[in-house]
């Protein structure tokens, strides 16, 4: 689908289109505010360039990307932030890394690490321990080896995006299990906002 503007998709919103439909036509399409519409756009970076270049950071992972946020919308629809505009300068850019195996070992060491006391509670903890998606960042760490890992290679990652690609937002990375998951997160989100903005 297009791109859209805030006013149309505030329509989109109001009307009868699923919240699911709303997300897989325009949350989770192959059209990037950020890379097309943005004023510092680089025509010659393409999101499939982007999707690529993850995948390659992770070579032993079955892994997909979806740039998410108001850096795909070029605004933001989480319901807390509805209608921020994507700032070049100060937004983050979010990407929600798909990856059954990743998501599953994350999840496993979280959940031993935080039951065993190794790690303290934090907003998104309730959506790591129900299974929805696990931000990655030193709050989750613990002593676990292979969380440690997982955030240097995200700070890798963070860093060579940024030499790759001359974008030099700050980047945070989401692991969900599957599509579905992120499907369901982001739709609830758009449910949220729908009975904010009716």
């Amino acid at each position: 689908m297009p791109i859209v503007d805030i006013e149309t998709f505030e329509t989109l919103l109001k009307s009868t289109i699923s919240s699911e439909t709303l997300c897989d036509d325009y949350l989770l399409d192959d059209e990037v505010w950020l890379l097309c519409r943005s004023p510092g756009a680089d025509p010659s970076i393409t999101y499939a360039s982007i999707k690529s270049f993850i995948r390659e950071q992770f070579p032993l992972e079955k892994i997909d990307a979806h740039i998410v946020g108001s850096a795909k919308l070029g605004f933001s629809a989480a319901p807390l932030k509805w209608g921020n505009l994507f700032d070049d300068d100060n937004s983050d850019i979010d990407i929600a890394i798909t990856s059954e195996n990743l998501f599953d070992v994350a999840y496993r060491e979280i959940s031993h690490q935080y039951l065993n006391g190794k790690i303290r509670y934090f907003p998104f903890m309730g959506r790591c321990l129900m299974g929805s998606n696990i931000p990655i960042g030193e709050n989750v760490t613990g002593t676990s080896e292979f969380l440690i890992e997982l955030l240097k290679k995200s700070s890798a990652l963070k860093r060579k995006f940024g030499e790759r690609f001359s974008i030099h937002n700050e980047i945070n990375f989401r692991i969900y299990r599957s599509m579905t998951e992120v499907r369901l997160y982001h739709a609830h989100g758009f449910t949220k906002l729908r009975k904010q903005v009716t």
